[in-house]
């Protein structure tokens, strides 16, 4: 355990490192501020859970350096303690528990994997992101072993025995899919269950790369796909109905390589949403002249967060002196909100504000976005606008958005319920 005991004028720690390794002593922690406004200003990096306490209300303690490793960070403290380093900005926190007494005095980005339950008043100053991301899972491939003839097929075309669509799919890059339908070739896949992909991955075949991909468009549905012309030999099988319901995840140039049997650099985009079927078209071809579209391997990785474990949760009131973003992939619960700016709130799960969110220095705006439902239940004074860009914005009372707000709904829904309201245009 460090205890710091700074008398009356207090103790500044030099901007060296801390490693921290132990559990501390006790309900005293890891470190104990006895006496003084002690700072701390090396980064932190935490190897075990890690407690801070304070000894009295007069003895605050400052980390004005980074904290950083996925353990649990607790904070019991009569005192104001304050962050002024970015909180898992490389390595996130796996939670952070402060207790009901002192403050909380955030000055940088606070971003752990599981909650954020806040016992005690925040006071956030400059524009600050709480994020709180919950589990992220990660596949290389999601088609990784899935070799059958029947999990695959083409919209049009043919190919060569031995050269079908399932060729692919194999992990061998000496084998590979031919299509004579040129650009505009595709391939429908089965992925047995529901993946939210986001990238792609190609690697050239053996000859004429002419034939490489140059362009793609994917495209993601949970309605599977019918094939209407069972594989003769080694072709493909055949679903001229395409993919039913389909919608488009993602679109653009490649970049194929010129070295044969070779990865392409591996496509990145951002998606949320999870499917079974997909449905990849290879918009255009290298050469236009060339008599096939080939390729040997394809690849659909994929990236998803779970908010199980994810919450954050402000029991007291949270105040900032500008814009505030509240991201969690779980729930956010909250009392007073006070703002200068925009107030920005991202759930994945249910959300709540059940007191007042009110004007600080200068008005304050609602943003509301993400998959969830955010529920406003208190008497709200804050004179910006509403806006809903996503999910579903709930009353959970009458007369809870201030009259003057205005508020604008662009991608998500606003639920009356069995309230009423009225606001401004």
């Amino acid at each position: 355990m460090l205890i710091l005991d700074g008398g009356v004028s207090g103790i500044t720690f030099a901007a060296e490192a801390l490693t921290i390794s132990g559990s501390g002593i006790g309900s005293a922690g890891v470190i104990h501020n006895l006496a003084g406004d002690n700072t701390l200003a090396g980064a932190n990096t935490l190897n075990a859970n890690f407690v801070v306490t304070t000894a009295n209300a007069s003895s605050p303690l400052r980390f004005t350096g980074t904290i950083n490793g996925a353990y649990d960070l607790t904070i019991n403290s009569e005192a104001d303690v304050q962050l002024n380093g970015v909180v898992g900005g490389s390595a996130a926190l796996a939670s952070i528990t402060t207790d009901a007494d002192g403050r909380t005095l955030v000055g940088a980005n606070i971003n752990t994997v599981d909650a954020q339950l806040y016992n005690d008043e925040v006071v956030a100053s400059g524009a600050i992101t709480f994020t709180s991301a919950g589990i992220t899972s990660s596949i290389t491939n999601i088609l990784t072993g899935r070799t059958s003839e029947s999990f695959y097929a083409t919209s049009s075309g043919s190919s060569p025995n031995g050269e079908s669509a399932r060729k692919a799919f194999d992990a061998n890059v000496d084998s590979k899919y031919l299509n004579f339908a040129k650009a505009g070739s595709d391939v429908l896949i089965d992925a047995g269950t529901s993946y939210v992909v986001t990238g792609l991955g190609l690697s050239t075949a053996n000859d004429s790369n002419g034939r490489d991909p140059a362009s793609y468009s994917l495209y993601g549905s949970n309605t599977a796909f019918v094939i209407t012309q069972l594989t003769s030999g080694n072709d493909s099988n055949i679903a001229s109905g395409g993919l039913p319901d389909a919608v488009l995840i993602s679109s653009g140039s490649l970049a194929p390589p010129t070295d044969r049997k070779t990865a392409y650099p591996t496509i990145s985009f951002s998606n949320s949403t999870g499917y079974r079927y997909y449905r990849l078209v290879f918009d255009t071809i290298r050469a236009s002249g060339s008599d096939a579209m080939q390729v040997s391997e394809i690849r659909l990785p994929s990236q998803s967060s779970s908010g199980s474990g994810s919450a954050i949760t402000f029991a007291q009131n949270l105040t900032v002196n500008n814009n505030v973003t509240i991201s969690s992939a779980g729930t956010v619960t909250a009392a007073n909100i006070q703002v200068s700016g925009t107030l920005s709130i991202s759930n994945g799960g249910s959300a709540s504000v059940t007191r007042a969110i009110g004007d600080g220095s200068s008005a304050a705006s609602l943003v509301k976005s993400g998959s969830g439902t955010l529920t406003l239940s208190g008497p709200n004074t804050y004179t910006g606008t509403t806006s809903v860009s996503a999910g579903t914005l709930a009353l959970g009372a009458s007369n809870v958005i201030a009259d003057a707000s205005a508020v604008t709904v662009n991608g998500g829904t606003l639920a009356l319920g069995s309230y009423s309201d009225t606001v401004g245009l």
